[in-house]
């Protein structure tokens, strides 16, 4: 994960090497997708506000198909689901769905409950899972129907508190 000049995090799946924080969104975006990786951008509580909202509403402009969205358990089961996030996937771009766990105790919990689906070809060949899971993430995560549930907005906020203490 890394955090952007804009202060905007960005999540590098598939890539072995270390990006340094602080690059400009674009430029964090740009490594992850020279290594190889495909990169997330996570939904997040007052990211997809305010001025963070047109920096993403950008960046989606700007790299199109090769830039994929993250639903979480930190959008609380309330919450619609974001103007960005129905476009693109309305737009058959990737959105990637998933529980996100805080690095605090307890939060191993939700590992798994909220996720995607999708049976892989070859489970067994390690190097033709990565393709497969990477090719699955950015042409079909679109369309997966979502498992498990998102948290309560109760549970982001102890969840979030608990954090930030």
């Amino acid at each position: 994960q890394l955090v952007s000049k804009e202060k905007v995090e960005i999540l590098g799946l598939n890539i072995n090497q270390h990006i340094p924080d602080g690059l400009s969104a674009s430029e964090c975006i740009k490594e992850i997708l020279n290594l190889g990786g495909l990169a997330v951008i996570n939904w997040a509580p007052g990211k997809w506000l305010f001025k963070r909202r047109q920096i993403i509403k950008r960046l989606l402009k700007d790299f199109d198909t090769n830039l994929a969205l993250g639903d979480t358990t930190l959008r609380p089961k309330l919450f619609p689901e974001p103007s960005l996030m129905s476009r693109h996937i309305a737009d058959s771009k990737p959105v990637i769905r998933g529980s996100d766990p805080l690095p605090c105790p307890g939060e191993e919990r939700l590992i798994g409950s909220y996720c995607i689906k999708h049976k892989f070809e070859n489970p067994k060949d390690i190097n033709r899972l990565k393709i497969e899971l990477v090719d699955f993430l950015c042409k079909e995560s679109h369309s997966a129907k979502a498992l498990g549930k998102r948290s309560s907005l109760a549970q982001v906020y102890w969840r979030l508190k608990r954090y930030y203490s």
